[in-house]
C-alpha cells in the first residue's frame, strides 16, 4: 500500500512580504514606500502602530533587497536600520509600535533595560548599568563623545550607576568599552587625582556644568517616580 504524505505550508501573504512557516522569502523592492513597509512589519509581527499622519511623505520609499529566507528577528534588525538611516526610530511596547523622528526620541517613554537583555540593534532603549567602582561620573564625562547624535548617558547620584538612551548597537559597543575602565587602578587614580591651579571656580565651564547638573537631578527624579510606579 502506498501512501501520500502531504506537507502543508504555512504561507501569509503581504502587500510587500511572503511568509512562509515563519521566514520572510527572498524579493527585491527598489521603491519600497516607508508607510507600506511598517504597515508590513507590523502585520508580520502582529503589531498595532501608530505615528503623527504627516510624519512620513508618501513619496519615500527605501530599497530593499533580500537574497535568502530572512527570520523575522533579522527582518526587524533590517526594518530598523532602514528606518534609523532615514531619520525615523520604532519603539516597540509591547504589542504597539510607535514610529517617531529620531531627534524627537528623547520625548518617547522608551522600554527600560538591565545591560543583560536589552536589544542590540538600531532601536533606542534605556539601558541601566551598574558599575563595580564608583566612577559614573568620571565615565559618563568620557562616553558622551562616542553617544550617537541623539543618544544621552546619565551618571546618577550613587556614583555607580550610569543610564544609557541610545541605539542599543551603540550602547552595546560602549558597554565593551567600560568593562575596561572600571577597574580598581581607575579608581585610585581617580582618588589620588590632584587638579590644576586653573581648575578653579574661575573656570568659564563652571556654569555649563551647574546647568547640567541641575538637568541631571530632574532627570534622576524622573527615573525614581517612574521606578515606583513599576513597583
Amino acid at each position: 500500500m502506498k501512501y501520500l504524505l502531504l506537507l502543508i505550508l504555512s504561507t501569509h501573504v503581504y502587500a510587500g512580504l511572503k511568509v512562509v512557516n515563519g521566514e520572510v522569502l527572498p524579493f527585491t523592492n527598489t521603491k519600497y514606500p516607508i508607510k507600506e513597509f511598517i504597515k508590513d512589519y507590523a502585520e508580520l509581527n502582529k503589531l498595532n502602530v501608530t505615528y503623527p499622519a504627516n510624519l512620513i511623505k508618501d513619496k519615500e520609499t527605501v530599497h530593499i533587497q533580500l537574497a535568502t529566507k530572512t527570520s523575522p528577528e533579522e527582518f526587524k534588525v533590517l526594518f530598523y536600520e532602514s528606518l534609523a538611516n532615514l531619520g525615523y526610530s520604532p519603539v516597540e511596547d509591547g504589542a504597539l509600535l510607535w514610529v517617531t523622528n529620531t531627534r524627537d526620541i528623547r520625548y518617547l517613554a522608551s522600554p527600560v533595560y538591565t545591560d543583560k537583555n536589552f536589544p542590540r540593534n538600531a532601536s533606542f532603549s534605556t539601558v541601566i548599568y551598574k558599575l563595580k567602582y564608583p566612577l559614573s561620573s568620571e565615565i559618563a564625562r568620557n562616553m558622551r563623545p562616542f553617544m550617537s547624535r541623539w543618544g544621552r548617558v546619565i551618571d546618577m547620584s550613587d556614583a555607580k550607576t550610569i543610564l544609557f538612551h541610545d541605539r542599543g548597537d551603540n550602547t552595546d559597543r560602549l558597554l565593551k568599552t567600560i568593562e575596561n575602565l572600571d577597574t580598581e587602578a581607575a579608581y585610585k587614580s581617580v582618588l589620588t587625582y590632584k587638579p590644576k591651579k586653573d581648575e578653579d571656580l574661575n573656570n568659564p565651564l563652571n556654569e555649563k556644568i551647574v546647568e547640567l547638573e541641575l538637568e541631571k537631578k530632574l532627570i534622576e527624579k524622573k527615573y525614581l517616580e517612574l521606578k515606583g510606579g513599576q513597583q
